[in-house]
């Protein structure tokens, strides 16, 4: 791989919206939590706090990695991670801080 090739790799790579928003439901639509498949104990909800600043939907977050290898030189490269939290009316929404998160890692020396 030329040096031309891995730095328009990189280049593209650092410039991918590492955090787009979620989209938001209007304020006025009223939603109602399925209910659970299985009992759970109230103290395993996450804290209020959490809950409301949680983002709703589908999204994308990522950092950039920088590293040296004394065998391999310079390396560039990055982490990427797709979350779904789905919304309010999902019933572990309330439990768990994620529903599925992907990760993919990128990286060239």
């Amino acid at each position: 791989m030329s040096t031309r090739e891995i730095l328009l790799v990189s280049i593209m790579f650092l410039t991918l919206p590492f955090g787009t928003k979620a989209q938001n439901l209007p304020l006025s639509l009223e939603v109602s939590p399925t209910p659970l498949p299985f009992t759970l104990d109230a103290r395993k909800k996450l804290p209020q706090e959490e809950i409301e600043d949680k983002k709703k939907g589908t999204f994308l977050t990522g950092i950039p990695r920088f590293e040296f290898d004394p065998i391999r030189g310079f390396g560039i490269g990055g982490n990427v991670n797709l979350f779904v939290n789905k919304d309010e009316r999902d019933p572990f929404f309330e439990y768990s801080p994620y529903r599925h998160k992907l990760n993919a890692e990128f990286f060239i020396f």
